[in-house]
């Protein structure tokens, strides 16, 4: 359970736009985004946090698997998504060693 919240603080603080904060924050559903399949390790474990972080902030995450090109689909999703705060990504390790990999990273 600890682990749990604390994984959930840093999800939060990590993905969060500073400029977005706002003393009613979240006012709508946040969107997370998942670079993976449903049903592998990188999406089970997000679902799990998600479901207590959204109970916590009072709005859905709304998950969304974007598969492919060893996540990097999924991380361009992100990279092009409106800079709210109210979009995140949930990543596995392996995605340190895309820059390396994939040409023209997002």
């Amino acid at each position: 359970m600890i682990m749990r919240r604390w994984l959930a603080f840093v999800v939060v603080l990590v993905s969060i736009n500073t400029t977005a904060f706002a003393k009613n924050w979240p006012a709508k559903p946040i969107k997370a985004f998942i670079p993976f399949s449903a049903g592998s390790a990188t999406d089970v474990i997000p679902r799990v946090v998600f479901e207590e972080l959204s109970t916590q902030l009072g709005q859905p995450i709304v998950v969304e698997n974007r598969g492919g090109a060893g996540g990097t689909i999924g991380v361009g999703a992100v990279v092009a998504a409106e800079p709210d705060g109210y979009t995140i990504l949930a990543n596995s390790s392996a995605h340190t060693i895309a820059p390396w990999i994939v040409p023209n990273l997002p």
